[in-house]
């Protein structure tokens, strides 16, 4: 037996009236969207075969989901919210609230969160902008359901993803444009297509459903909703462009502090370096003058004692470093020309 899903786009929201609006974080639903979800409550027919809801995690899907399909929630069908249908777009009317924030707005709803991850709001690896994000979200969506027991499944979600589940294009060629009215319902069938590839058929009942109530929008209404997908089109290149630049710039002050260090690093060895070489060069007069009437100048005990602070940063322990200065010294002192009387005094 073939499962059906019922594909639902959300009732009105800010953004789907004055596209200010794109620039709010995940709105709620307007007064009429409220009453949309009123009108659609009483005009889906599957009510009592529906055995399954899945939402989108974003308030207005949520709200529809609760307000619209209040006979499935008060007969205990279950409920989860899937992040896989959330809005395609990283605007911020498109983006949405936290795990946490979300789960506690609406926590006593019976909706399940917990397939809802920390990162699912931030538009990045699987929930990127990305046209194989998408796709790939779609399927994952598909064969998700095509896992559960159940055969009736209601879906609330977003224009954008449903264009891209039901492989259509919207009125002005967009393949992520909102082309599906504000709590508008179609049905489907999920087929198995080659390759494992899941898809959707729209049911004969539904496709007749839709051209007995469908309208045709006029020329100035068309007009109007493309312009607002170009304008929500244009917001999101800018938005992305923005992303990216934040991203290039971040990158930049990194890569100028690694090289920074990298410098400061370098000058540090090149110090030791040239501490080891002093040191070096007073061993080989050392032992040069070995047999010879020399006292230790200035400058070579200055060379041994940064020796002895040098040797000690690197980790050499101190009493090695004290023998040595103790046995270089039992070379010099025989060889030292004493003051007259204190030689024979310390002798």
């Amino acid at each position: 037996m073939y499962q059906i899903v019922h594909l639902v786009r959300h009732a009105q929201a800010p953004h789907n009236v004055d596209a200010a609006h794109i620039n709010t974080r995940d709105p709620p639903l307007t007064p009429l969207g409220q009453e949309q979800c009123l009108d659609l409550k009483s005009r889906f027919p599957h009510h009592s075969s529906v055995d399954l809801l899945v939402t989108s995690p974003l308030c207005r899907t949520i709200q529809t989901t609760l307000s619209a399909f209040e006979p499935e929630v008060s007969r205990g069908v279950k409920c989860f919210a899937l992040p896989e249908l959330q809005e395609i777009g990283i605007s911020p009317c498109s983006t949405g609230s936290g795990a946490f924030v979300i789960s506690q707005a609406f926590k006593d709803s019976p909706i399940n969160f917990d397939l809802v991850t920390d990162d699912w709001a931030g538009n990045k690896g699987k929930w990127a902008y990305e046209d194989k994000a998408h796709e790939a979200r779609c399927q994952a969506f598909l064969r998700w359901v095509k896992s559960r027991e159940e055969v009736e499944i209601v879906a609330i979600t977003h224009g954008g993803l449903l264009h891209q589940l039901t492989t259509e294009r919207s009125l002005c060629g967009h393949h992520h444009g909102p082309g599906w009215k504000n709590a508008e319902f179609r049905s489907y069938y999920i087929i198995d297509m080659i390759h494992g590839y899941l898809a959707l058929q729209e049911t004969a009942e539904s496709s007749q459903r839709r051209e007995e109530d469908s309208q045709p929008w006029g020329k100035a209404e068309t007009q109007e909703q493309c312009a607002r997908f170009r304008q929500q089109t244009k917001e999101d290149a800018a938005l992305l462009k923005s992303a990216k630049e934040e991203k290039e710039r971040r990158g930049e002050a990194r890569r100028q502090e690694n090289a920074a260090l990298t410098k400061c690093a370098d000058e540090q060895e090149e110090k030791r370096r040239e501490r080891r070489r002093e040191m070096r060069q007073a061993e080989r007069e050392v032992d040069q003058h070995g047999g010879e009437d020399t006292e230790v100048t200035p400058k070579q005990a200055g060379t041994l004692t940064n020796l002895a602070n040098d040797r000690r940063a690197t980790g050499l322990p101190v009493w090695a470093v004290w023998i040595y200065l103790a046995a270089v010294l039992l070379v010099l002192l025989p060889h030292y020309s004493w003051p007259v009387g204190v030689g024979n005094t310390i002798m």
